[in-house]
């Protein structure tokens, strides 16, 4: 009995085809029909994508970064501003960074640029964190 299968070559080919297919699709609507543009951007193209870097660089999926936000109430781990208040205020972005321990990998929580930034600028060091609060504190104005 011969058993018929798909080489890896033909399913590969035919997956990019597809996926061609569907980009052209989009590219030719844009211009017509912007608004199914958009929709069709934000339903398909942007969670694929967010859902495949936060496979690749931290092993979790979109449902799970989901979970996250949930779990801290769509909020900055350490600001606690809103993921909608964060995003009407800085336009370019529309989600929380996934914050993680570096040495280890393990994630910390989901926190907004500023957050993000201020730690790496510390570099995730709690006595240059401890010096810069009593910077703050007891600093005068020169």
């Amino acid at each position: 009995m011969k058993k018929y299968s798909v080489s890896s070559e033909k399913r590969r080919e035919y997956y990019q085809n597809t996926k061609k297919k569907k980009l052209l699709e989009y590219l030719n609507y844009k211009d017509k029909d912007k608004e199914w543009a958009e929709k069709y951007k934000n339903d398909n193209i942007i969670p694929k994508n967010k859902d495949s870097q936060l496979r690749h660089n931290f092993g979790i999926t979109l449902d799970d970064y989901n979970k996250i936000l949930e779990k801290q109430d769509h909020k900055c781990a350490i600001c606690h501003i809103s993921l909608e208040e964060f995003t009407s205020q800085h336009k370019k972005f529309n989600y929380f960074v996934v914050d993680h321990n570096h040495t280890t990998g393990k994630i910390r929580g989901l926190l907004c640029s500023n957050c993000n930034t201020a730690l790496g600028m510390l570099n995730d060091n709690i006595n240059n964190l401890y010096m810069a609060i009593n910077y703050l504190q007891f600093s005068e104005v020169i």
